[in-house]
């Protein structure tokens, strides 16, 4: 879009510019237009030879429009990231052991990443640049997805990794280390999650990581879901403990966020304890105790996700390298602790 050359000598002076809009830009202009005219939210305006810019807060935006969001109680949305995949699951929880799985899936950035690796492009070139705006892009649509879904179902938290990664070697070679440096595009993700979270309502939770996907993986592997579904029942599970033991305060805060009481899950543990090969190991206390035998013993504890088959589809539309999977709730089974 380029202006007309105007000098303005006076505040008066009125440009119409033929702009070509989606309807949902107009939509959104109209409202600015409206709230600006009562003067009840804060707009910046500004321009230059190419582009108009106008700054505002989406939630103040629709603030007085967003009917009172009326969630399922203690229904907990949450997502397992990596450079690759997304792996998410709804979960209505009773206690940290007693819980069902409503629903679950897979968002896959895997072709993408793979495309961009071959091509070995220098940072500079401009197939590499436009890959970039493609990738961020179709973050904003993961994250459009996710919401929808947690919407749908009526989720009353978010749970998310709380991850601080700064770039560095990895020492798994340069392929690993541009997945993690240079094509994660984690903060971007994380931050419209959590802006649309606060306009829909929906209360945003980051729990620590560690050990989750081995958790998730250990304890839930009978729900017969992949490595990152798995992972993100962890992390919802950490998500509804640590709200009611931290922000609701109507459960007594004991040390069960990262690592659950294996009493707790004895009916859970048993398939993974016979698979794994630990039965009879009376020093296995606890699950930390676990994981340091099974990663002496170098044993695969993730459930692969080409062991399930996933039938992966596009998300809006065949131009879109971005694939999703959902598993069949029929297929996942309710689960309760002793």
């Amino acid at each position: 879009m380029s202006f007309v050359d105007v000098k303005f000598k006076e505040r008066t002076v009125k440009v119409n510019l033929n702009v070509k809009l989606h309807k949902n830009q107009k939509d959104i202009l109209k409202k600015l237009a409206q709230r600006q005219n009562t003067g009840d939210m804060p707009i910046t305006y500004r321009l230059d030879s190419e582009y108009i810019y106008i700054t505002y807060a989406a939630e103040d935006l629709i603030k007085n429009e967003v009917q009172t969001y009326k969630p399922v109680y203690d229904r907990v949305f949450a997502i397992d990231l990596n450079p690759n995949y997304v792996g998410w699951s709804v979960v209505d929880w009773k206690s940290s052991s007693k819980f069902e799985v409503i629903d679950s899936g897979v968002i896959s950035l895997k072709e993408l990443n793979d495309k961009e690796n071959k091509l070995h492009l220098a940072s500079s070139d401009k197939i590499r640049k436009h890959l970039s705006n493609v990738r961020e892009n179709e973050i904003y649509l993961i994250s459009q997805y996710l919401i929808t879904k947690a919407l749908h179902y009526k989720c009353e938290t978010f749970g998310i990794e709380k991850l601080v990664i700064d770039a560095k070697d990895n020492q798994k070679g340069k392929k690993l280390n541009r997945l993690i440096n240079n094509q994660w595009n984690r903060n971007k993700l994380v931050g419209n999650l959590k802006k649309r979270c606060a306009i829909s309502q929906i209360d945003f939770i980051e729990v620590l990581p560690n050990y989750s996907s081995f958790v998730g993986n250990f304890l839930y592997r009978s729900l017969n879901l992949p490595d990152m579904c798995l992972a993100s029942i962890e992390i919802g599970r950490r998500a509804y403990e640590f709200n009611h033991q931290y922000i609701t305060k109507d459960k007594k805060q004991t040390k069960n966020i990262m690592f659950p009481r294996l009493d707790d899950f004895k009916e859970f543990m048993t398939g993974s304890v016979e698979e794994f090969g630990l039965e009879g190991m009376k020093c296995l206390k606890s699950l930390k105790d676990i994981y340091r035998q099974l990663k002496d013993s170098k044993v695969t504890y993730r459930v692969s996700l080409d062991s399930m088959k996933p039938e992966f589809l596009t998300m809006k539309s065949d131009k879109l390298y971005t694939k999703q999977c959902s598993f069949n709730r029929k297929n996942i089974v309710s689960q309760s602790g002793t």
